[in-house]
């Protein structure tokens, strides 16, 4: 990242507990930059959800304070959070207020004060980016919970926030809506050029982002590339972190291969092995 770019996201030192007894950040400091993909990973409880709620204003800082585009966030300027920041929650059940689909983005538009002659087109480009356009007249009861993600970010991308926030958006959903939420994410960061901020616990997920904030009792752990990261096996023991799933089957792998056989690399693309395991068979 060239270190003249200024970052869009900043977090200056913030403190921030529920009680006196219970800090939940504790001087956390880091940098995003525009049209990054970071993921913020930790144990429960570990302060990353309470990072997610200060990016998007639902918590005030009590200590240090948030700068969004360089500018310094406070009581009078708390409006550039609703402007640039949406947020998508990990049940998508608690941002439906509308009786359909249409209704609910429409409702996100009223919000922000956007001209009814001009809704409809927005609608339509929002629900044909997320693949919901043809549930527009369908009531979220009637939808699937990977269906309700997309329609949350439909509502969320109409509004044309510069930062998007995902609060464990993948947690509820079965392994095919996983996968598509996630390619999705993809999309709004290399097609639509959203800077993307996940706060996750799905391991392949991570795999994909350009960068990991590692966060534990309210302190930054860590802050580097996954492939980083996951060189360093013993750390990753030391703070019980899980593995994705292509370098467990890396390490086991080459636990098995036989005295003097070229070891598997250790990658974190699946395709890179499977790719390597056929061409020994050849």
């Amino acid at each position: 990242m060239a270190k003249d770019l200024v970052p869009i996201v900043e977090f200056c030192d913030i403190t921030f507990g529920y009680t006196p007894a219970m800090i939940n950040l504790n001087n956390v400091s880091f940098k995003i930059y525009p049209n990054e993909y970071v993921c913020v990973i930790g144990h429960n409880g570990s302060g990353k959800s309470t990072i997610s709620k200060v990016l998007s204003g639902l918590l005030t800082p009590q200590k240090g304070y948030l700068k969004i585009h360089n500018q310094k966030i406070d009581r009078s300027n708390i409006h550039l959070i609703r402007q640039k920041v949406g947020m998508i929650f990990q049940n998508p059940d608690n941002q439906f207020v509308g009786l359909t689909v249409e209704d609910d983005v429409a409702f996100s538009l009223e919000n922000h004060r956007i001209l009814p002659q001009n809704m409809q087109s927005i609608i339509n480009i929002v629900t044909k980016a997320t693949g919901v356009n043809s549930l527009l007249k369908v009531e979220p009861s009637n939808l699937s919970g990977g269906q309700k993600q997309r329609v949350a970010i439909a509502s969320v991308l109409s509004v044309d926030p510069e930062i998007i926030i995902f609060d464990e958006s993948t947690s509820m959903l079965d392994p095919n809506a996983k996968e598509d939420l996630k390619s999705l994410i993809l999309d709004l960061k290399n097609k639509y050029n959203k800077t993307i901020i996940s706060v996750t616990h799905d391991m392949e997920e991570i795999t994909k982002c350009d960068k990991l904030i590692v966060v534990n009792h309210g302190k930054i752990l860590k802050i580097a590339p996954p492939e980083e990261i996951f060189q360093d096996r013993a750390w990753l023991i030391q703070n019980s972190l899980d593995l994705p799933y292509a370098l467990r089957l890396c390490y086991e792998l080459n636990h098995k291969l036989p005295s003097g056989k070229k070891e598997f690399v250790n990658t974190l693309d699946i395709d890179e092995i499977v790719e390597d395991i056929c061409s020994r068979k050849k």
